[in-house]
């Protein structure tokens, strides 16, 4: 093997090394970027929520126990028999609960709208295109 050519292998590989490096390096860049946004925005909602449960659940409590109380009475007035008290408008009131629950459970287990990670996945994308495309030729 000629000297020179050697020398310019050595280059080569040198340069495809650090090319590489700074490929992943920017791509470790993008996907810690949007890990960051991903973190703010859970961080944001859950700050809401938890601010939603301390000041909605006492007033749910209340109105509950409030709105079972009236409907007895209500109950009351309209016949007789075990229904016909509190116990059938808790019975009611928990019936109609558990429909409003599976409903919200059911909307909170549907995936997201849009993927996390959309960018990295698209560069992802790009990038198997062009290694399709470019990638070494087979004689």
């Amino acid at each position: 093997m000629h000297p020179h050519a050697e020398d310019g292998l050595k280059e080569e590989l040198s340069s495809l090394a650090k090319d590489t490096g700074r490929y992943l390096q920017a791509r470790a860049e993008l996907l810690a970027i949007e890990a960051q946004e991903a973190g703010q925005l859970l961080q944001k909602k859950s700050k809401a929520f938890a601010l939603c449960l301390f000041f909605a659940l006492p007033a749910y409590i209340l109105l509950i126990t409030a709105g079972t109380a009236f409907l007895g009475k209500l109950l009351q007035s309209q016949g007789e028999g075990p229904l016909f008290s509190w116990l059938g408008a808790a019975l009611g009131l928990g019936i109609f609960h558990l429909i409003i629950a599976l409903i919200f459970l059911v909307k909170a287990l549907k995936a997201p709208r849009e993927p996390l990670f959309a960018y990295t996945r698209q560069e992802w994308l790009k990038d198997q295109s062009w290694i399709n495309e470019n990638g070494v030729k087979k004689n």
